[in-house]
């Protein structure tokens, strides 16, 4: 038998229910993007990994000494229908996002890190980008999944939203 609210009319419990329902289908999307963070590749259906560094830093894959982009994604609005989970506040999250060719300019501080990496660890690419004679470059970055629309976290949320409502009307 279903639970007598004597205060509440079924007008007003079914939108505070899926108001519910929104706000916690949006913290299981942004743990779902996380979590791509810590398995090094993007679950749609199935676990797609990452492309390998070229030059591995033994930190994982798009994590940083301050993993920016991972602290980054945050749940930015929540409306009654709707969440929007997002980054803010990294110019790059695109790129890695979605993969693309980026040309950055060679600066007097560029080269002076070049060199400071050269000395550090005698990696022959930092002298080659200290030395070279261009004014841009050409950076082509594969695409790294870690926001997007997820089979999985579809399923994960319709899971969510049936078990708000099940604990209010049985």
């Amino acid at each position: 038998m279903p639970r007598q609210f004597p205060f509440i009319t079924k007008k007003r419990l079914i939108p505070a229910v899926k108001r519910l329902a929104v706000a916690r289908s949006a913290k299981a999307a942004q743990a779902h993007f996380l979590n791509s963070f810590k398995k090094q590749g993007f679950t749609d259906a199935t676990l797609r990994l990452w492309e390998k560094q070229k030059r591995p830093t033994g930190r994982g894959i798009l994590i940083g000494k301050q993993a920016r982009l991972k602290k980054s994604i945050k749940i930015r609005r929540i409306t009654r229908n709707s969440a929007l989970i997002a980054t803010s506040g990294v110019k790059y999250a695109r790129i890695q996002n979605e993969g693309g060719t980026t040309h950055p300019t060679v600066t007097d501080e560029m080269r002076a890190f070049a060199w400071a990496k050269f000395r550090e660890t005698g990696a022959p690419h930092w002298k080659a980008l200290a030395l070279t004679k261009k004014d841009k470059l050409t950076v082509k970055i594969p695409e790294r999944k870690f926001v997007d629309r997820s089979k999985e976290l579809d399923r994960a949320t319709c899971r969510i939203i049936a078990r708000e409502f099940l604990k209010i009307f049985t």
